[in-house]
């Protein structure tokens, strides 16, 4: 018979790159006690809180200038984004040296983006632009829909969104798909299933 388990315990709070391993003791109503072989663990860094809130694939404006990803820090300090990566299948960008302050939104931007295009929301005032060389991930963000994540210059995933929805049709022109819940996992759940009026900064 399968079992799932639940660990309500949390694992003890383990230093980084530390090597550690763990051992399961199950004991039945019987009394009857097993220890399974340790396992090793792979603790990794410590990551940001910063989250992926929302994204424009599909731009009124020019799609090689215009489209954006968003990052909300979601902790209680500042964070410095020099060196992650925004990454999709096709390629990937190196954020510039910058920091965000706690509960701010930063934009990931085309280097060539114009704020003041006419066609496509304006970024909030005061919001801070993070222009990456050339079109977003190199080859500019699927229309279809396509995995986006924000990595650490080791690989570990930050944030993504998995490209669930599809922003192709004319009718999504200008409008970007959203995060609804910022606490909740990286998963289909936790964004909106349509696409809205974009809201960068917001």
């Amino acid at each position: 018979m399968a079992a799932t388990l639940d660990f309500a315990e949390r694992l003890p709070e383990l230093p980084a790159s530390v090597p550690a391993q763990v051992a399961v003791s199950v004991e039945d109503r019987a009394g009857n006690r097993t220890v399974s072989a340790p396992v090793a663990l792979d603790l990794p860094p410590a990551l940001p809180r910063l989250v992926i809130t929302e994204v424009l694939a599909n731009p009124a404006g020019s799609e090689t200038t215009q489209e954006f990803v968003e990052l909300f820090n979601a902790d209680s300090q500042p964070v410095s984004l020099g060196g992650l990566l925004l990454a999709d299948k096709a390629g990937s960008d190196v954020l510039p040296e910058a920091v965000l302050p706690a509960g701010s939104y930063g934009l990931v931007v085309p280097d060539k983006f114009s704020a003041a295009e006419g066609k496509d929301t304006p970024p909030r005032d005061g919001t801070l632009l993070l222009p990456v060389p050339g079109r977003l991930a190199g080859d500019g963000l699927a229309n279809a829909g396509e995995t986006i994540q924000l990595l650490t210059k080791e690989g570990y995933v930050v944030s993504q969104y998995g490209g669930w929805v599809d922003v192709s049709a004319t009718a999504w022109s200008g409008k970007s798909v959203k995060r609804s819940d910022l606490n909740a996992c990286d998963g289909a759940a936790a964004w909106g299933k349509t696409p809205s009026p974009a809201t960068p900064g917001w």
